[in-house]
């Protein structure tokens, strides 16, 4: 806590006012973290009226910022903030399967993806694809975007109908 009070510059008293100790502190900054990621995801899936670009934006946006929590940050969580690991754990699995989810429904409905296409199984396969693109367990890509392009191009041959194929195609060029 003094290194803390330190970096931000107050006083470990002002600290204490905020957080009791180092694990309140460590839940309080996971649960911002979790909610400003939540906010961002919701704006994208109210700018986006078409299930690709929805699609698209979301996994960049997730590939960006879940990319900045390093693996010691990972291993401290896991090893010493059970709770807030587990919050990350919730918002991964649990939020983020349903918002990818229901952008396949959506996309089977409008047409862009295959009706006979399992939804939960394609979206927990995206997820597990992104956690081994987190993990740094495939190989290199140039960017963060480069990946989610080759990915949702990847995934999309199989999951698009020849229409959703036709958008995703229009959309990549642009």
């Amino acid at each position: 806590m003094d290194d803390v009070a330190h970096h931000l510059g107050i006083s470990k008293k002002t600290l204490y006012c905020t957080a009791q100790n180092k694990d309140a502190l460590v839940e309080k900054t996971v649960g911002r973290f979790i909610s400003q990621k939540k906010g961002a995801i919701e704006q994208i899936c109210e700018r986006q009226a078409a299930p690709l670009p929805e699609l698209f934006s979301m996994m960049g946006y997730i590939a960006c910022t879940l990319g900045e929590v390093s693996e010691a940050m990972v291993h401290d969580l896991q090893k010493y903030h059970h709770d807030s690991w587990q919050q990350l754990l919730d918002f991964y699995y649990q939020y983020l399967f349903e918002k990818i989810k229901t952008n396949l429904v959506k996309g089977a409905a409008s047409g862009d993806y295959r009706a006979d296409m399992k939804p939960e199984f394609a979206a927990m396969l995206l997820l597990q694809v992104l956690r081994l693109f987190l993990r740094k367990e495939l190989p290199q890509f140039n960017s963060s975007g480069d990946f989610v392009k080759n990915c949702l191009d990847f995934f999309l041959v199989g999951m698009a109908t020849k229409q959703g194929r036709e958008v995703c195609r229009a959309y990549l060029e642009q």
